[in-house]
């Protein structure tokens, strides 16, 4: 009875001393809820929305960051393409108008197929830019009258169109003067045969 009674004692012991230290545990951890209960009642808002917060703030953290490296790669690649898009476009007119003005004025007109720099009959096939660039606009550029007038394109092109528009002057004064010469040449051959044929002597008078 008294083994029994103090066995019983022991235990009654034990568990008090359990109870005591989860009354105690209970305590602390009731005192830190309280403590972090107040820090969020002070702002405001749950544990749920600060962390749902942090977890914005990295992420935008990380989309900031990523967004400027993107910003930063895009503006060299944007340098790159920007670069090519030039060279692109710069044979891309230039074929565009040789195909165009070249050919239908070269079975139009001599004169007019000579007017065509001698590096466009050289070239057979556009330049294309580097593999792996980007080009922004592949159509072709409008036709404003280029078959008509072979002068008049305005697709980014004018230096060309003066260059081919001079060079046609220049061709036709030269001919013009060649033809004007040839004329005066036969009408002094003629004036000096029939002075001949008349008997006319300058040198006799």
């Amino acid at each position: 009875m008294d083994d029994s009674s103090s066995t019983a004692g022991s235990g009654t012991g034990s568990e008090s001393e359990a109870s005591a230290a989860t009354e105690s545990g209970t305590d602390s951890r009731t005192e830190l809820g309280t403590k972090s209960t107040g820090v969020l009642s002070a702002t405001g808002m749950s544990e749920s929305d600060i962390n749902a917060a942090q977890r914005q703030s990295i992420a935008l953290h990380q989309s900031v960051q990523c967004q400027r490296e993107v910003l930063v790669h895009y503006s060299s690649i944007q340098v790159e393409i920007k670069f090519y898009y030039y060279y692109y476009y710069y044979y891309y007119y230039y074929y565009y108008y040789y195909y165009y003005c070249y050919y239908y004025y070269k079975w139009k007109s001599l004169i007019w197929s000579l007017c065509t720099p001698p590096i466009v009959q050289a070239r057979s096939s556009p330049a294309l830019p580097p593999p792996g660039v980007i080009v922004v606009d592949s159509r072709p550029p409008p036709d404003d009258g280029c078959i008509d007038t072979c002068f008049k394109c305005e697709s980014g092109y004018e230096w060309y169109s003066l260059r081919g528009k001079g060079a046609c002057i220049v061709l036709l004064l030269l001919l013009g003067y060649l033809i004007g010469g040839v004329i005066i040449l036969a009408i002094y051959l003629v004036s000096c045969v029939l002075a001949r044929l008349c008997g006319c002597n300058t040198s006799d008078n």
